[in-house]
């Protein structure tokens, strides 16, 4: 896809006659959609009380069960282009686009705890299970431009394009058990990859523009989705409280996604997450709005005067 674009935009550089610019801006985006995500990655908790008679036998459990709702384009992201102006009103633009969630305000993060207490609510021991994610996200737009000079100094313009974007999410796994003084911790990392995503593009914005120069200011909505086909598992640790024997952790994997309705669904499985070693096919939101400013030069080719006697 990636060549595809820029074939088609050096072609119409190459007949048609337009002035070129580049332009390169920095913006923060925000969600405009999220979606739930698949088992095990939800919020919730699971307190088990021992009966009065036996610690060893359970007298009720409480759990507690929210959905873990996400967006996975959002936080600051960087952009550089290159386009065309043809006259006073239209032009051409690709856009590469960088972004890497870290860089977001708000941590990406799961919760799962699991409490166990004597009969008359005494804490026995805990279980902490986390997941933390961040996707970097790699896209090339394709933008047909459409601007309205004000004067020789503002000027509005909307875009519309395509977007064709390469994805990574990151899922850090850590599960944390205490009893008393001691803890012991394991975990590993997984990468969902695979596939691509094609979205909508609707920019509004406005240039202030000082000869060659010009100041913009744009708000970018992006319209996409992303389902990954793979899912890489590696980095496994294992710690045990003293006393405990020393397990051999699972070598670096590729896991098998399963379809979503043999228990993707986090209110209908009845696993404890920390113990699932099963991953579902998923659907992650991408549609954001950023807010973006930058600078763009425009390189302006005066004409021959062909009335001039060599």
């Amino acid at each position: 896809m990636k060549t595809i674009l820029i074939f088609i935009f050096i072609s119409l550089s190459l007949f048609l006659k337009a002035q070129i610019f580049v332009e390169i801006s920095n913006g923060y985006a925000f969600p405009l959609q999220k979606l739930t995500l698949a088992y095990p990655y939800f919020n919730g908790s699971d307190d088990v009380y021992s009966s009065k008679e036996s610690p060893y036998f359970t007298e009720r459990t409480i759990i507690k069960k929210k959905p873990a709702k996400m967006n996975f384009g959002t936080g600051y992201q960087k952009n550089g282009s290159i386009g065309y102006y043809i006259g006073k009103y239209f032009g051409l633009s690709i856009t590469y686009n960088y972004n890497n969630t870290l860089n977001d305000f708000n941590e990406k993060k799961t919760y799962y705890y699991n409490s166990t207490y004597d009969y008359y609510g005494n804490p026995q021991g805990n279980d902490e299970l986390v997941f933390t994610f961040n996707s970097i996200n790699k896209s090339y737009l394709l933008n047909s431009i459409f601007k309205y000079p004000i004067n020789k100094k503002i000027c509005p313009f909307i875009k519309l394009g395509i977007s064709h974007s390469i994805h990574e999410i990151f899922v850090k796994r850590i599960d944390t058990f205490k009893v008393g003084n001691s803890s012991s911790s394991d975990g590993f990392k997984e990468k969902y990859y695979g596939n691509y995503s094609i979205g909508g593009i609707l920019s509004l914005g406005i240039t202030y523009n000082i000869k060659n120069f010009a100041f913009l200011f744009e708000c970018k909505f992006i319209l996409d989705k992303y389902t990954p086909t793979r899912l890489y598992s590696y980095d496994y640790y294992d710690t045990y409280m003293v006393g405990l024997p020393l397990y051999d952790v699972p070598a670096d994997h590729e896991v098998t996604l399963e379809d979503y309705s043999n228990g993707g669904d986090y209110k209908s499985n009845k696993f404890n997450p920390a113990f699932s070693e099963a991953r579902y096919k998923n659907t992650f939101a991408y549609s954001t709005f950023s807010l973006n400013i930058g600078i763009q030069y425009t390189f302006r080719f005066k004409k021959k005067d062909k009335t001039k006697k060599e």
